[in-house]
């Protein structure tokens, strides 16, 4: 069987042709561990995936900070108190069976399961779970300090509960130990007396943790080999016995291990889907919306500047062709959105704010010309790009924009960068005084793009609410940050996602598929959509 996405009945009948059970079909994530039926299969066989190089590569999930890359790595070998299901970004229970939270959201509580055990056979206490936050504050870098050193009070074990003390209200605060978007790796639970009996070194050397796989070896870099557990995970039940990670940083490399059968999953882009072919030797697994591309129009806040102009920005916007992009670019793996604020794929996403903008030249020609550009003279626009490796194509995007563009009168100019360099100069207003950027989006996790960034940074900048060009939207942000009523959160948001639409305050222009390359052997896999990690490798099963 193979499976790339939640297909519920299709699953069942294909199970029962085959006459096989599925051990990790849909389940939600209330379910506790011991609900899968008896009689399922245990882990089989070996399964090789060749990754990108991760950001650091790491096997300790206080070191792994915020580094989404390396979270294939953290989720095999550990939990975190919260977890997401296997197909969606909800919340679920994870070491902890259940929480409660505090009125004012400062307190959280958490009753810790009494069935877990670590990879040597303790048992996980409420100690352990103080132990490895205490830990994360003394051996993480700074970026995975960061959230400890501006929200986390303290942490204390009473009876079978842990009791996190916030010195803020904050809502996301589950979101962020659960490691949903792939960062946040540093929440996992680690062993308090074995650490301590080897050492921080030691426990690199030889990590220890609760995830559905256990460490056998590793090189940094090179190869991570994991092995199933010999007991009955409490939350995932491995699909193979044998887990070998390999980095490879040529998609040309690892598409050749697809191809000989040296790996059975592959990180792949778009440009490699002819060479996968159309018979069953491989084939692709798309990940659903694991992040996008959206123009920032720069100054918006100088009336001196046409970017200011509502009409030219809705001009601009109505004539880009999404859909001839994603599918002539993205071969039909992207997808055109409305908004550039959050990614369809978290909970509770408006199903209104997912429609793209029309393709519309001669409205746009129109709103151009009210904007007092007809034809669109006296208007050039320097279009700022570079290629983002987890997204990959957006140089090839950029020259179809200026295109269309063009078609309206407009003067472009291309100018390529390398993404470090592209930042400092949109950080610090060394851009031409006429400038449209490329970044990524749309906005992931549940604040979204303006929820996080509107009033700081790159975003702040490019859409003008560091300098007042829109107070509305720093005011609802601010609201939106502080509410704890979810209904009325809600209702903000929305406010927020139709004022950046009828504003043209950010360019949408699509989410992004992320795409692997399966090998003969895979029968399953099941990625976890909205997420640029790659995740739920437990999930894997192939062939004998």
């Amino acid at each position: 069987m193979f499976r790339c996405r939640k297909s519920g009945s299709w699953v069942a009948w294909v199970a029962v042709v085959l006459g096989l059970f599925i051990s990790v079909g849909c389940r939600t994530a209330g379910q506790q561990a011991g609900t899968e039926s008896t009689g399922e299969v245990g882990p089989v066989g070996k399964a090789v995936v060749a990754l990108v190089p991760q950001t650091s590569g790491t096997v300790d999930p206080a070191l792994a900070a915020n580094n989404a890359s390396d979270f294939p790595n953290i989720e095999a070998l550990y939990n975190r108190l919260v977890e997401t299901p296997k197909d969606s970004l909800e919340l679920g229970p994870g070491v902890a069976s259940k929480w409660t939270i505090s009125p004012n959201a400062k307190t959280v509580t958490f009753e810790i399961r009494k069935d877990v055990r670590f990879h040597n056979g303790e048992i996980l206490t409420p100690d352990d779970v103080v132990f490895s936050m205490e830990r994360t504050k003394r051996v993480s870098p700074p970026a995975g300090q960061a959230y400890f050193q501006r929200f986390l009070d303290k942490v204390e074990a009473n009876g079978d509960q842990v009791i996190f003390h916030l010195k803020e209200s904050d809502w996301t605060f589950l979101s962020t130990i659960a490691s949903r978007s792939g960062g946040g790796g540093q929440y996992s639970i680690v062993p308090k007396k074995y650490i301590e009996q080897v050492g921080d070194d030691g426990f690199l050397k030889a990590p220890v943790g609760t995830g559905p796989f256990k460490f056998v070896s590793w090189s940094r870099q090179e190869y991570l080999e994991l092995e199933a557990v010999d007991y009955t995970h409490f939350l995932w039940q491995p699909g193979v016995k044998r887990l070998r990670y390999v980095t490879a940083a040529e998609e040309t490399t690892r598409l050749a291990m697809i191809r000989t059968g040296e790996a059975d999953l592959a990180q792949i882009s778009v440009t490699s889907l002819k060479a996968l072919g159309g018979g069953n030797e491989a084939r692709p697994i798309s990940v659903p919306n694991v992040g996008g591309l959206v123009l920032f129009m720069f100054g918006q806040a100088d009336p001196q500047n046409p970017l200011s102009k509502l009409e030219v920005r809705q001009a601009l916007s109505l004539a880009i062709d999404r859909e001839a992009i994603a599918k002539g670019i993205y071969q039909g793996y992207a997808h055109p959105v409305g908004t550039a604020s959050w990614n369809p794929t978290e909970p509770g996403f408006p199903e209104w704010a997912a429609k793209p903008p029309p393709y519309d030249l001669e409205k746009a020609k129109g709103l151009l010309a009210k904007g007092g550009f007809p034809d669109g003279k006296g208007l050039k626009i320097t279009l700022h790009n570079y290629e983002y490796g987890a997204l990959p194509l957006w140089t090839q995007v950029a020259p179809v924009i200026a295109l269309q563009w063009g078609k309206l009168g407009i003067q472009v100019e291309l100018r390529q960068w390398e993404f470090a360099s592209w930042s400092l100069a949109a950080r610090t207003g060394k851009l031409d005084p006429v400038s449209i950027g490329t970044h990524i989006g749309p906005g992931a996790g549940p604040k979204g793009l303006i929820g996080n960034f509107a009033r700081t940074g790159l975003y702040a900048y490019a859409s003008g609410t560091a300098v007042g060009a829109y107070p509305e939207i720093a005011d609802m942000a601010e609201q939106f940050d502080q509410e704890l009523d979810p209904a009325k959160r809600g209702a903000l948001r929305d406010k927020i996602l139709a004022f950046d639409r009828d504003n043209v305050v950010f360019t949408p222009m699509f989410t992004q598929d992320a795409l692997w390359a399966a090998g003969a052997r895979v029968m399953e896999y099941t990625p976890r959509p909205g997420t640029i990690q790659s995740g739920n490798m437990w999930t894997i099963k192939v062939q004998p």
